[in-house]
């Protein structure tokens, strides 16, 4: 079996324009799971290699709806006997080994069970092992309630109720936020971090994890990275990589945390804002333009201290004290809710609105934050971002979308498709009752709706959406009947792979 070079991600130039690999034009994402990289990279950091398998599809078209508490027959109990004693003592895969059958699911006798589907390049569907397409919904073998997930491009996290954090996936740059020492099977069968506190709350970006727990303590492993390389997470991390969980300014007690992809957003118990990491795309939305530009390995504390961002010019009339933050790719969002309105405010790259505004003409990049066009009458509840779209939630269930659109992942349907870009914000409908959750990453969407129906939209090259892919590029909401016999709780996508929780 050749080797493959899995290549990561470095900062994308402004003016790059987006290029989605088609299976018709271009090898097929499922051979390679590869690091989203921009068009013009200033320098490939080393890749290290990884054995992979060719991907397989099911053995068998199941029947659309994948029902949480299967009726077993007893040749069904055998196998999963058969199955459960491979996983106490997981067979070693061998060189040439080409088909990986599919795993039955389990009895489930709780809420919170996770489900995944899509690619799985590097153990990010938490099967034990690598380079598996899953077409439909399979559960992840954890044995106790999930109450929120995270997931980075090639890896994801999944906390507990009892506020422990499972984490599984690519770990190169330290994201599962434990020791692997390259082994697969362990990367790719979800471990438990060691850390102490209980969680109640995970982010995660492109190669770190992050967590905040019941004493308002923030936690992050992994790494950033610009167009050079490694940077590091914190200057004292010298520009390597943190296998472990360390702590973030730990003399301040914290309310929120967000995760772009190679930059973080902290806000404190007083409602302030702070920000590090990556920043050449505005997205610390602390630094000018001139320092932004500057080389992050030469300015370690200047990117990568945690400083408060400044909320001054949002609003000169009255105070913006923020009460939740959000992260995109290369962009940063903060919401404050009064009596009156939700404000909204954004940061960082907006070449195609991404931000819900529009800047200065010819204007790319918002340094600093800048009050949103977008206002709605009831609270935000919910930002998400794909790389050059961004999804806003209210308080009632109603779903809201702006930026790039292509391949439908704005959802505004067939006859808005000539429009490049779309801004301000624009309504979407589609769904069978409010909104409780979204998501999105990269040319793909997703939404939860109250009566637990997961609807997806976007780029319909691979098994992420759920739907076959013969019905091409989803431009307005579409249910996933696979999971239409279980009510889906909450949503998350890599991209390239989901996962959702679910319920009765």
């Amino acid at each position: 079996m050749p080797y493959n070079l899995r290549k990561r991600k470095v900062a994308e130039p402004v003016q790059a324009e987006e290029v989605r690999k088609r299976k018709v034009t271009e090898p097929a994402k499922q051979e390679t799971r590869k690091r989203k990289a921009t068009t013009e990279p200033a320098a490939k950091p080393a890749a290290r290699k990884r054995k992979t398998v060719e991907p397989v599809k099911d053995e068998e078209e199941p029947p659309k709806s994948i029902v949480v508490e299967p009726v077993k027959h007893e040749e069904e109990e055998e196998k999963e006997t058969e199955q459960e004693q491979e996983q106490e003592a997981p067979p070693k895969r061998v060189a040439d080994e080409t088909v990986l059958k599919e795993e039955k699911a389990k009895k489930v006798k709780f809420e919170g069970n996770l489900f995944m589907f899509g690619v799985d390049g590097c153990g990010e569907l938490g099967m034990g092992k690598i380079g598996i397409t899953r077409k439909n919904p399979k559960p992840v073998p954890i044995d106790v309630p999930i109450k929120q997930i995270a997931c980075g491009p090639c890896h994801t996290l999944a906390l507990t109720e009892s506020g422990k954090i499972y984490s599984f996936g690519c770990n190169d740059e330290g994201a599962l936020g434990r020791v692997t020492d390259g082994d697969e099977t362990l990367e790719a069968t979800p471990t438990i971090i060691e850390m102490a506190g209980e969680v109640t709350k995970i982010t995660t970006g492109d190669s770190h994890g992050a967590a905040l727990t019941k004493e308002n303590q923030v936690f992050i492993w992994g790494n950033f990275r610009d167009e050079h390389g490694s940077t590091g997470l914190l200057p004292e991390c010298k520009g390597e990589k943190t296998f472990k969980p360390i702590q973030v300014m730990p003399e301040k007690k914290f309310q929120d945390i967000a995760s772009g992809g190679n930059h973080m957003l902290l806000l404190d118990t007083d409602g302030i804002v702070y920000s590090f990491g990556v920043g050449a795309q505005g997205q610390l939305g602390r630094l000018s333009s001139e320092e932004a530009a500057k080389p992050l390995a030469d300015h370690r504390d200047l990117f990568l201290t945690p400083m408060v961002v400044s909320m001054k010019n949002v609003d000169p009339s009255r105070e913006f004290i923020c009460d939740a933050i959000y992260a995109g790719e290369h962009s940063s969002f903060a919401t404050n809710t009064d009596k009156k309105k939700n404000r909204l405010a954004g940061w960082g790259l907006n070449n195609r609105y991404q931000l819900g505004y529009k800047g200065q003409k010819g204007q790319l990049i918002q340094y600093y934050p800048r009050r949103s066009t977008f206002t709605c009458s009831t609270s935000m509840i919910n930002v998400a971002c794909g790389q050059h779209h961004t999804l806003f939630l209210t308080k009632t269930g109603r779903v809201y979308a702006c930026g790039l659109n292509e391949y439908g992942r704005l959802g505004i349907g067939e006859g808005m498709k000539d429009k490049k870009e779309i801004c301000p914000a624009m309504h979407l409908d589609n769904f069978d009752s409010p909104v409780t959750d979204i998501s999105a990453k990269i040319n793909t969407s997703f939404a939860v709706s109250s009566s637990g129906k997961l609807y997806a939209w976007g780029s319909n090259d691979g098994p992420h959406l759920g739907v076959d892919e013969e019905l091409g590029d989803l431009m307005v909401p579409t249910e996933v009947e696979k999971l239409a016999a279980n009510k889906v709780i909450s949503v998350e996508t890599g991209g390239t792979f989901t996962a959702v929780i679910v319920g009765y």
